[in-house]
């Protein structure tokens, strides 16, 4: 048995089409290290969902996996309730790609610390499912723990 240390052993997620099909039987797939174990992994994944910082960063299908996993906005792979926020189709029913302005209304993340409050910027988005949906309790919920976010439009 190889002597990998947990932080070692998980490489990356795998975000593809297939993978996203294969969350919805609560099967997740990482690139790991070659040599590592089944157990070795499994620890890995333990530590870092429940003792390492905690953070998580999800773009495009990265956040369309911690909404399916239930990491956002349980903080724990849960998967959906039939109530939870999710990603649905976009309203015109195709895949969409564009540059859009995106504006900092709340820098309580790691990621916009140094972001201008206010501030706007032009970043390109593309997706087929990325029509962030939830009720009215679960925006109320988000909001109150710092979870802000305006319509982007597009240039």
């Amino acid at each position: 048995m190889a002597n990998i240390q947990y932080y070692d052993v998980i490489l990356k997620p795998v975000i593809t089409e297939k993978s996203m099909d294969l969350m919805a039987d609560k099967k997740y797939t990482f690139l790991v290290h070659t040599e590592a174990t089944k157990s070795q992994i499994k620890e890995a994944v333990e530590k870092l969902l429940n003792e390492r910082d905690g953070l998580a960063l999800g773009i495009c299908n990265g956040f369309q996996a911690l909404i399916k996993l239930g990491l956002v906005p349980y903080g724990e792979i849960c998967g959906q309730k039939a109530d939870s926020p999710t990603l649905t189709f976009n309203t015109i029913g195709r895949h969409i790609s564009k540059m859009v302005y995106t504006k900092v209304v709340s820098n309580k993340s790691p990621w916009l610390q140094k972001a201008q409050l206010g501030g706007v910027y032009c970043n390109p988005a593309s997706h087929g499912e990325g029509r962030f949906v939830a009720n009215e309790e679960w925006l109320q919920k988000l909001f109150a723990n710092g979870w802000e976010w305006q319509a982007a439009a597009s240039i």
